[in-house]
């Protein structure tokens, strides 16, 4: 099954994101819709604790290997994109280890039910009991694709139990324009693999994205104002989230796909 979901980002970007379900592959797009720029090179600079990929001398988003060294200094607070920018490579649009969430980094993508052997040995919400061993992150300049493989460890199984591989392609802008597509391959490598999110009334789970300002946010559905609420909401096709028109952020709309389908 594959899974799109798009996340706009109105006055002047656009970002597409997926949320995913515990299967093999996921795909997903973030588009940046900004003024028309003159070519750009897109890139990765390397650093101690993860890469930077940059559009000339743009900052656009940073990839973390090394949860220790980050904002929550702890071992599996890694495997994330934060920050991710805003246009001008200057204002961050995402939070990190927050603390009303402290598990929440960036944009992530985490499931609170996740089995090996027929058994929950893990918890990739909260982070309890799971890690994420880095096993490579390059760049192909010829695609200007990130590519990121991951292996996801227990301590209750000395094995690896998930094999995880992210590609990331960014496009140059063009045409007011900027890409970014998310491929993600899941691949079970024990018995009894599974993954689910939270089993209660709330049922959040799967790819997320932690924006800043969630206070000042508003939200709408297919024109329809919505009041959040704890429990599991049913909306439209697609969510509208928009701030005070004094903070100078853009408004986002998400929009998901399965089987050609919204959810």
């Amino acid at each position: 099954m594959n899974v799109i979901c798009t996340l706009r980002k109105r006055f002047r970007q656009t970002y597409m994101l997926p949320i995913f379900t515990s299967f093999i592959q996921l795909i997903s797009l973030i588009v940046i819709v900004m003024s028309p720029t003159a070519f750009a090179e897109i890139h990765m600079e390397k650093h101690p604790d993860g890469v930077w990929i940059m559009e000339d001398e743009r900052k656009v988003f940073f990839y973390r290997t090394d949860g220790v060294t980050g904002p929550a200094k702890r071992v599996g607070h890694n495997h994330y994109i934060h920050p991710l920018m805003a246009l001008d490579g200057i204002t961050v649009l995402t939070g990190d280890s927050p603390a009303d969430h402290r598990h929440q980094r960036g944009i992530f993508w985490g499931w609170s039910e996740v089995f090996a052997h027929g058994k929950k040995v893990a918890d990739g919400w909260l982070l309890h009991d799971i890690r994420w061993q880095i096993k490579s992150v390059t760049f192909d300049t010829t695609s200007d694709t990130l590519d990121i493989k991951v292996n996801w460890l227990t301590g209750k199984i000395k094995e690896a139990i998930i094999a995880e591989h992210m590609r990331i392609g960014i496009s140059e802008t063009a045409d007011g324009e900027q890409t970014l597509l998310f491929d993600v391959s899941l691949t079970a490598l024990v018995d009894g693999v599974s993954i689910a999110g939270v089993q209660n009334e709330k049922q959040y789970g799967g790819f997320s994205a932690r924006l800043i300002n969630a206070r000042d946010m508003t939200f709408k559905s297919d024109g329809m104002k919505l009041t959040p609420t704890r429990a599991l909401l049913k909306a439209g096709t697609s969510l509208d989230i928009e701030y005070s028109k004094g903070s100078g952020l853009p408004k986002v709309t998400i929009h998901c796909d399965a089987k050609g389908k919204p959810i």
